[in-house]
């Protein structure tokens, strides 16, 4: 049978979708929990189409920090996290190991949005069982900032607005302008951070579902489920290739609207069930 849920388009403050009536928006990895995403799958005769924006978080914030290090990594095509690796180790890229990678990757998004040295120690334990003391902890910090001065000078404008935040209210926008205010007394460091982050990757999200609309007519699919970064689409199997293509390209096209100055990419796959994307 069918699942059916609410989708909110502006449910939360960053202007992302919320879901509801099941959330199918925590439905766990198969990384987490294997077996679960296979038991989604399309009717017989169709295939899924499991397409996400790579690294989109990232590429945002490159953007809209204009960080020239960080943009300078997706324009030449490398991995941002071994990038990262990279300038912790003093190394070259091709010689950073995959504990190396994995750490750069806790650093990358546990940094990005403003994290300290302490909680990210218990970020990096719980979500990729890395065990940092506080030098290390610390040193990595300084290494990523090192690394991308941009997001540097990026959080040290946010925390300017932090500091008159007492006694003012502070807004801050998203590439098309929703507005997210904060009271007097009432900002969130952290917050300010990623809502323009976030949501500038829903806006560009949303124009990408506008533009699959008349693309899956065409190819006689539906929309089934978006899950922030991750768009899953049931189409005839045998036009399954075409639709992967199509629906990558029109992804990559919209979003490339709202974030003009980072490349965009999108990882599109032909499922037999949701396990069968990332």
């Amino acid at each position: 049978g069918r699942i059916r849920y609410h989708l909110d388009p502006i449910g939360a403050d960053s202007g992302r979708f919320a879901c509801s009536q099941p959330n199918l928006q925590q439905v766990p990895s198969e990384h987490t929990a294997p077996g679960v995403r296979a038991c989604f799958i399309p009717a017989a005769g169709n295939a899924l189409i499991i397409a996400d924006y790579a690294q989109i978080e990232l590429r945002v914030a490159a953007h809209v920090a204009r960080c020239e290090a960080m943009t300078r990594v997706f324009r030449e095509g490398r991995d941002p996290h071994r990038a990262t690796a990279a300038g912790l180790a003093r190394k070259p890229e091709a010689e950073v190991t995959d504990h190396e990678r994995k750490l750069a990757k806790a650093i990358n998004f546990g940094f990005l949005f403003g994290m300290g040295a302490r909680r990210f120690r218990e970020y990096a334990r719980a979500s990729y069982d890395l065990e940092l003391d506080p030098v290390a902890a610390e040193r990595a910090r300084e290494a990523f900032f090192a690394t991308y001065p941009g997001i540097s000078a990026w959080h040290r404008r946010v925390g300017a607005l932090e500091r008159r935040a007492a006694t003012r209210d502070i807004v801050v926008r998203t590439a098309l302008g929703r507005r997210k205010r904060f009271r007097a007394g009432a900002f969130s460091f952290n917050a300010a951070l990623n809502i323009p982050v976030q949501g500038t990757a829903a806006e560009g999200f949303k124009l990408a579902m506008i533009e699959l609309e008349p693309v899956l007519a065409d190819l006689g699919g539906r929309g089934v489920l978006c899950v922030h970064d991750e768009y899953i689409a049931e189409v005839p199997g045998d036009r399954a290739e075409e639709a992967r293509d199509r629906i990558r390209q029109a992804m990559e096209r919209a979003m490339a609207q709202v974030v003009t100055s980072v490349p965009i990419v999108v990882d599109a796959k032909i499922g037999a069930s949701w396990a069968d994307g990332k």
